[in-house]
């Protein structure tokens, strides 16, 4: 398959951050730090300490926007009711943030929240990667969002994957016809969507501390130049030592 011109260097030292700290689980600017060094977009968003700090953050990327816990302890954040969507004004914004840090502050003091611009407009798609006992590691793709444990519409393909096997999972959901613009809306980019799967690739074998990921969602815009990764978690091991 194609190599990407990427920042490996970057990216692994995002990873050796983490795993230096005793986590095995990439937080925030990690995460955005290691997908945009693969050339992977991200939702613009920002981890913020105060109302202010979201305020302002939300002035600077326009209205409508999320907000989401940030906790250890939540890893399907809209599973726990920590997520709140399509805030339209400074005044939901200030109602969102304040029920969020009621709720989850009993659960993880810790916890901090995440304001992040509210796209839409395309169809919720997911990426994974995980271990697998036999083979190694497996990648997937599939309909995204809450879909992905409704529907199981997910075609897995080992890693590293060829071109070919990029195309065959992309191609290979039951929803296809979703991706290719059912009902009157337009297709998303087929194109774009084989090469995220190939720039995993990539990044899965130059890191191999990248022990499982999810990308749910991705959102394949209409306008594909707006597609952008919502959500995602990383988990890593220390490879062993020989």
């Amino acid at each position: 398959a194609e190599k990407f011109r990427v920042n490996k260097k970057k990216a692994r030292d995002a990873v050796e951050q983490a795993l230096s700290r005793g986590r095995n689980m990439l937080k925030g600017t990690e995460l955005e730090t290691l997908f945009t060094s693969y050339g992977i977009p991200m939702v613009p968003s920002r981890i913020v300490l105060t109302l202010d700090e979201a305020l302002k953050f939300a002035k600077k990327v326009g209205y409508p926007v999320v907000a989401k816990i940030e906790s250890a302890k939540a890893v399907h954040k809209s599973d726990f009711g920590g997520v709140r969507l399509d805030l339209r004004t400074p005044e939901d914004l200030k109602a969102a943030y304040g029920d969020l840090k009621k709720r989850f502050h009993k659960i993880d003091k810790n916890m901090k929240v995440m304001v992040q611009a509210m796209r839409s407009g395309g169809i919720e798609t997911f990426f994974g990667a995980a271990p697998d006992p036999q083979y190694g590691r497996l990648q997937a793709f599939g309909l995204g969002g809450i879909h992905v444990e409704v529907f199981k519409d997910v075609v897995f393909r080992l890693h590293p994957l060829s071109r070919l096997n990029a195309e065959v999972m992309v191609d290979g959901i039951r929803a296809k016809a979703l991706l290719e613009g059912a009902r009157g809306k337009p297709p998303v980019d087929r194109e774009q969507l084989i090469e995220i799967s190939l720039r995993l690739s990539q990044m899965l074998t130059d890191l191999p501390e990248i022990v499982e990921l999810d990308l749910n969602p991705f959102l394949a815009a209409w306008d594909a130049s707006e597609s952008c990764v919502l959500d995602c978690r990383v988990r890593l091991e220390k490879p062993a030592t020989k």
